[in-house]
């Protein structure tokens, strides 16, 4: 049967949904989970419920050998793909571009490739891993898998003539063409703000540009407030909540939005917070294994997929000025979580199976702030935890928690996530109006402010006696709460006055202080404090809590373009996600702007959804999930 038209496959790839791809690879043996890092462990009855449906596929296969010829685009026979997709002859191999999967350095992309024929040498001149995570290569039999980025310039040469049939290709190729092409495949946005922090979605998925209450509306499902970000699997999402003096975790069904299950988890205390943060702001994080929340008034819980309690470990209790608010994410076989605090700040290391203390590391310069870290894996392997704090960037081991190298420059208060991509690290801080260039204020020296201002001679400075700029300050000051400064919170208050408001680029790897050489650039105006960076197809965006929007080149943190968005002059809390050649913002007052790439920051549409917004989006698989003060929404073509 000959199918230039493609149909065939044009159809099985993208209805296919993992069920299937889930049972072809359980009968060909390839540990696909392994292969992309998308899949999440499911059920065993869904491989046993697909098994019949894909021997007929196989039975079909046989009667029907597939050929292709010079006249035959072979992009249709991988399925139809909607993203970017290329093939080429390198000596008798032919290579076939399955699947375009993350966005690489500069606007590049960075594909998963499939080709007949094990290629068993590490060519570097068409091999590369580029930033999305280190090299996977599998040897499946008559296939070989391959990281390649378009900077290669390969494309499709319409020369090439060969027959190709499922008998010399193997099953695995629809295998892999089916699992890859899939837009039921396993979510990457397994924890806040999708894949490691970059918050984009890498299918590129279909998305609607209007939606709201009445348009594009797939569900909506009434939940208690949180501030946590919905974090997806291939069929399930999950989020906090708090109802009462309840701390929740739920579970619902992400094609339907029906709440599977809710789980209280126990309260030790309640804790007074900002009036923008709650008791449900650190989102969960998702692997194979189960579901991890954190939950500042009593600590970390981990559950199965089906609710089941597999551990918790009681951590606290906190005093940050705001409030906790970083997430946990998963590194490997540990759970690990910032807590940033007043005094005692550490970063500590779960065993993701048992809840128990792999490593815990104490962070005396970090005091005010609640970013979630990023994960590196450099050049020799060892993966790396990157985490911003007050003051500087550090990098820890993953393994042991030892800490790495630093870079200082950073703002004394930290509460967004860092972008990584290329080697380059983007994160933003903001602490205060007096730490914008031209308007520092000097804080005089200890002994002189003790001399002028100690009016009992106790060698401590109350909230009576301080005099001037230092007494509107006080609060954030007073670290440990006893109502007076000693030297050590006076140097911090002098050290966190001198502190710059910036968006730095920098250098990832090293050992020990790296400020001099890692340091790619900084910009210093229109900062966010809240809302975290986004890098997408080559352009650098933030957004700040007043809402004006800039937009810079990653090489150079040259501006292109700043001010706010027409009809959405709001106050934003959420961070910038984006997909499908579009970017979403959404303020305070749950206007929702579409913004088209390529840092002009025009608006393409504007969506009310008539409720507040703090919790940052999620994207996956043509849905876009938005939680408001109320109400979660999935919103799809």
């Amino acid at each position: 049967m000959d199918l230039r038209k493609g149909w065939w496959l044009g159809i099985l790839a993208p209805a296919a949904r993992v069920e299937l791809a889930r049972g072809i690879a359980a009968i060909a043996g390839l540990p696909l989970r392994d292969l992309v890092n998308w899949e999440k462990k499911r059920q065993l009855r869904l491989w046993v419920g697909t098994t019949a449906l894909w021997l007929v596929l196989i039975a079909g296969a046989l009667v029907f050998p597939l050929r292709y010829t010079q006249d035959h685009d072979l992009r249709r026979v991988v399925g139809g793909l909607r993203t970017p997709e290329f093939a080429e002859v390198q000596g008798e191999q032919l290579i076939v571009a399955a699947r375009e999967i993350s966005e690489g350095p500069q606007g590049g992309r960075n594909y998963v490739v499939l080709y007949p024929n094990a290629l068993e040498s590490e060519d570097e001149e068409w091999l590369d891993h580029a930033s999305f995570s280190p090299r996977t290569r599998l040897q499946a039999g008559s296939l070989s898998c391959a990281a390649y980025h378009e900077s290669k310039n390969v494309r499709w040469d319409p020369r090439v003539r060969k027959e190709l049939s499922f008998m010399n290709l193997g099953i695995r190729a629809v295998v892999f063409a089916v699992a890859l092409s899939s837009p039921a495949m396993a979510s990457e946005w397994s924890r806040f703000r999708g894949p490691n922090g970059t918050g984009v979605d890498p299918s590129e998925s279909a998305l609607p540009e209007r939606f709201g209450p009445g348009e594009n509306v797939v569900w909506k499902t009434e939940l208690p407030p949180g501030h946590s970000s919905p974090i997806l699997t291939d069929d399930r999402l999950f989020l906090t909540a708090f109802e009462d003096d309840k701390l929740l975790t739920f579970c619902l069904d992400r094609k339907t939005g029906e709440i599977l299950w809710r789980r209280e988890a126990p309260r030790a205390r309640v804790t007074k917070v900002d009036d923008r943060n709650n008791a449900a702001s650190p989102s969960p994080a998702v692997d194979e294994k189960g579901v991890y929340v954190f939950f500042p008034d009593y600590g970390l819980l981990a559950y199965d997929f089906e609710g089941n309690e597999r551990w918790k470990h009681p951590l606290g209790g906190f005093e940050n000025v705001y409030g906790m608010g970083a997430s946990p994410v998963v590194a490997g076989d540990k759970v690990i979580l910032v807590c940033d605090q007043n005094q005692s700040s550490f970063i500590v290391a779960l065993h993701r199976d048992t809840g128990e203390v792999a490593w815990k590391v104490d962070r005396p310069e970090a005091t005010s702030g609640h970013s979630t870290p990023v994960l590196h894996r450099d050049s020799s392997g060892e993966l790396e935890i990157i985490v911003p704090g007050s003051f500087q960037l550090t990098s820890y081991s993953a393994a042991t928690g030892r800490k790495l190298w630093w870079v200082t420059g950073l703002s004394f208060e930290m509460k967004s996530t860092p972008v990584l991509s290329d080697g380059i690290v983007y994160i933003n801080g903001y602490g205060a109006p007096e730490n914008q260039p031209g308007t520092n204020v000097k804080a005089p020296a200890w002994t002189e402010a003790l001399a002028s201002q100690d009016k009992d001679a106790d060698g401590l400075l109350s909230g009576e006696e301080i005099q001037g700029h230092a007494r509107s300050w006080f609060g954030f000051t007073d670290l440990n709460g006893d109502k007076h400064l000693d030297e050590p919170e006076w140097r911090y208050y002098e050290a966190a006055l001198a502190s710059r408001n910036g968006i730095l680029a920098i250098r990832v790897g090293g050992e020990g202080d790296m400020t001099e050489k890692n340091v790619a650039w900084a910009y210093h105006k229109r900062v966010p404090q809240l809302p975290s960076p986004l890098l997408y197809r080559g352009v650098l965006y933030m957004v700040n809590d007043g809402g004006v929007v800039t937009s810079l080149d990653p090489a150079t943190g040259e501006m292109r373009a700043q001010g706010r968005l027409k009809g959405a002059v709001d106050n934003y809390y959420a961070s910038p996600v984006a997909a499908d050649g579009k970017i979403f913002m959404a303020s305070e007052l749950g206007k929702i702007a579409v913004v088209k790439p390529g840092g002009s920051l025009e608006v393409l549409a504007l969506n009310d959804l008539g409720d507040l917004i703090y919790a940052t989006p999620a994207i996956d698989g043509g849905r876009l999930y938005v939680r408001t003060r109320g109400a979660l929404y999935c919103f799809g073509s």
